[in-house]
């Protein structure tokens, strides 16, 4: 019954804040990809190139910092705006939140966890240790995890790991992202649907797994994987349901 209880109250509140308030509510979709078609994890072999093919395990990273602007200037800032989306977990890769209605013209975000929150201790919801995605106090959140098999890494079952973070000069994983939207999709009692591509051919692209196959620590070859990943979110879609 608690249960039960808890996910009417997740389902009402935004629409409750929308009938109160000028708003709107957002739903975001994130949609896993290798290249143009969807990604399955523990699935089939992808082409990469032409000497290489990879097997992908694990896709996780943190979207964060949720910013809406409107063409007079207004900026909306989505609060305790950290997304863990989880490949592996579908309900991860979609959510929703509540805006302030306008004419919103364009959309930032973030891949990664910025200093601020990577300095505040022990927290809990998507930012929790136990979800996988802490090193320690003085490297902080890991921003990006990506992990598969490539038949050209020399490793043991030929397996490659990147674990993206840092967030302290010159090592800094966090990576800002802007995407242009249409006009007129936001309206007060209605879903705005934006849908982004989290293409995982752009993470990998030019890497050569042959080389470069294992990162755990935030250094030069980190920021490589870093500026690969923020390529990798691409706006699909924005629709009004």
């Amino acid at each position: 019954m608690k249960y039960l209880l808890i996910q009417v109250i997740l389902v009402c509140f935004p629409m409750w804040i929308v009938g109160q308030n000028k708003a709107s509510v957002l739903k975001i979709r994130v949609l896993p990809v290798f290249g143009n078609v969807p990604l399955e994890l523990n699935g089939p072999f992808y082409h990469l190139n032409k000497k290489d093919s990879v097997k992908i395990k694990t896709l996780k990273f943190y979207l964060s910092n949720l910013e809406f602007e409107a063409e007079s200037g207004k900026i909306f800032f989505e609060k305790n705006s950290y997304h863990l989306i989880d490949a592996e977990e579908t309900e991860s890769t979609e959510f929703t939140t509540v805006v302030e209605q306008a004419d919103y013209i364009y959309f930032n975000c973030s891949i990664g966890v910025d200093s601020v929150k990577n300095t505040a201790g022990i927290l809990s919801g998507d930012l929790d240790p136990v979800k996988g995605m802490f090193w320690a106090w003085n490297t902080g959140y890991i921003a990006a995890k990506l992990e598969g098999v490539s038949p050209l890494c020399k490793t043991k079952g030929q397996e490659f790991d990147f674990h993206v973070g840092g967030y302290m000069h010159p090592f800094n994983s966090y990576r800002k992202m802007r995407f242009q939207l249409p006009v007129g999709k936001f309206k007060q009692g209605k879903t705005t649907v934006i849908e982004l591509f989290a293409d995982v051919s752009e993470w990998l692209k030019d890497v050569d797994l042959k080389v470069m196959n294992h990162i755990v620590v935030p250094g030069k070859e980190a920021m490589k994987m870093a500026d690969n990943y923020k390529a990798m979110l691409k706006l699909k879609s924005v629709s009004t349901e």
